[in-house]
């Protein structure tokens, strides 16, 4: 069945019909179906009419629909007033009640209906209608006039949304393994999440308010207090690292922070803040702090000894200078005066002597300019052409590449580069000079000596076709006094102080070698950012 009301006058002679059914159901006892009336009261038309009409609430009437056998399997709309039309913002009149809420005559909020009509006790019950864009949620009422159901309806869609956003605003704060917590305007704690509870043990309010701060360790408690109230004085953020009590006596370290919320007139009103676990990451950082301090004195006590140990050799070097040039002198005289009375054996003797002390001369030599290279890592710097370089070196050098017949060939893509001539100097040369010291006897002696450049580094590669020396001595090749050829004239320092030169300045030396095939060495030197 479906009424359709299609003018005014209509509706008003239904509401006029309906409301005189009303009045008769009221007037036949005191108390029936839970309404208590006052039979002396003399109710009209009018009466019932205005109520449907200045009610908030919105009014409607189902009669039930039954198929052949009696069983109601549908209720349909008789009578809406203009609140109902409104909440559904449809009309509802000779519409079928399940496909208005797209229900079977199965479903729950069904058999609440039949429950009403059976058992005449009024009932509420909260209703879901959804249509097209329409998502409502309704507070529903009903009760029972004589075969027909009367229903109130109440939009509480705002409340339960807002219930619905506060229960995932709580699921949230209480999935997150953060201590989340609220203030209010003055900075007192008011709310604290379940975090909070679980980690102190407490769940009574006494760490309300101000109550928290007996949870802070005693030595951040100036802190915390002090940053506090500076946040709140200045509306300002409120950020510290400190230490709160646990439910099992201990102290965590927490990263606290707090932003102020404000109001749309500008008027602070709320502290959001959390607190997360950072306590490993302090304790790390402690145990860094303590390995580094100790790693610091440790240093300071290297360099004190290396301080001295520089002393002692300067002081070493200086001294012994005279005794041996006293030595010297006395070796000269004897061979001056008494070399026609020794014999070629006793002279020999004199030769080795004469050896063994320009050997301490140049050792003494090696020492004094180790200590030099170590406290010169300052020496100014200037625009060093690799070519003049070379060509100073090679005049030193003539009387032994002109010998050997050596052959240097050069490729300097990189001409020129900053750094102390001296050093330079001294790099190139030892290079050099062990090119030519271990040279192959069965073949001419050919170094190659280049410059390349990568991003932020220039290479100067020096390599030579001599003896070479196997893999497993390569990592010994830069110690001091290392030396591999026994037969070869030299103290095992040139290496060791080129290589302390280029670190002192941020670069690295590389070398490979192959037995009676050669040496490469190259040098990167860093440039500046």
């Amino acid at each position: 069945m479906k009424i359709m009301t299609q003018s005014i006058g209509f509706r008003v002679c239904l509401i006029n019909i309906f409301s005189l059914r009303v009045v008769e159901f009221l007037r036949i006892d005191d108390r029936v179906d839970g309404v208590s009336i006052n039979s002396s009261y003399d109710f009209s038309v009018n009466d019932i009419a205005w109520f449907f009409r200045t009610t908030s609430e919105g009014i409607a009437i189902l009669e039930p629909v039954r198929d052949q056998s009696g069983i109601i399997v549908d209720f349909f709309w008789v009578f809406t007033n203009s609140v109902a039309t409104r909440i559904f913002d449809r009309e509802l009149v000779g519409n079928s009640f399940l496909t208005t809420f797209n229900l079977t005559n199965t479903d729950v909020k069904f058999k609440y209906l039949l429950r009403v009509l059976e058992l005449g006790a009024s009932e509420e019950e909260i209703f879901n209608y959804s249509q097209e864009n329409s998502n409502l949620w309704l507070n529903v009422n009903t009760v029972r006039l004589r075969d027909s159901l009367m229903l109130s309806f109440k939009d509480i869609s705002n409340e339960v949304l807002l219930t619905e956003s506060e229960e995932r605003y709580r699921f949230m704060v209480e999935s997150i393994p953060h201590l989340i917590w609220t203030a209010d305007s003055t900075g007192k704690i008011d709310f604290k999440s379940k975090q909070w509870a679980d980690f102190t043990g407490l769940v009574n309010p006494e760490s309300q308010g101000y109550g928290w701060f007996e949870y802070i360790h005693p030595l951040d408690f100036d802190k915390t207090l002090k940053e506090w109230n500076s946040a709140i004085e200045s509306k300002g953020a409120f950020k510290v690292e400190h230490r709160i009590l646990n439910s099992n006596g201990e102290y965590r370290w927490f990263k606290s922070n707090s932003k102020p919320m404000f109001d749309i007139t500008g008027n602070l009103y709320k502290w959001m803040g959390s607190s997360t676990d950072i306590h490993e990451e302090m304790i790390h950082l402690e145990e860094l702090t303590r390995i580094s301090r100790e790693l610091e004195e440790k240093n300071d006590t290297l360099e004190r000894i290396n301080n001295d140990l520089d002393t002692f050799v300067y002081t070493a070097s200086h001294d012994l200078t005279a005794p041996i040039n006293n030595i010297e002198g006395l070796t000269s005289l004897i061979r001056f005066e008494l070399s026609d009375c020794l014999d070629d054996r006793q002279l020999e003797y004199l030769d080795l002597m004469t050896q063994s002390i320009n050997n301490l001369h140049g050792n003494i030599r090696d020492l004094t300019e180790i200590i030099s290279i170590k406290q010169d890592t300052g020496r100014e710097k200037e625009a060093i052409f690799f070519t003049d370089v070379l060509k100073n070196i090679e005049e030193d050098l003539y009387p032994v590449i002109s010998v050997l017949k050596a052959e240097i060939n050069t490729d300097f893509k990189v001409k020129s580069l900053l750094y102390a001539r001296k050093n330079i100097r001294t790099i190139l040369f030892n290079l050099i000079s062990n090119a030519l010291k271990y040279r192959s006897p069965d073949r001419q002696t050919i170094i190659r000596i280049s410059t390349s450049k990568t991003k932020n580094t220039v290479i100067l590669e020096v390599s030579d076709n001599g003896t070479g020396i196997s893999e497993d001595q390569l990592p010994q090749m830069f110690g001091i006094f290392k030396r591999f050829h026994k037969d070869i004239h030299g103290h095992g320092v040139g290496l060791y102080m080129i290589k302390r030169i280029i670190e002192n300045n941020g670069g690295h030396i590389e070398v490979k070698s192959e037995i009676n095939k050669g040496t490469i060495f190259q040098v990167h030197f860093t440039l500046p950012h």
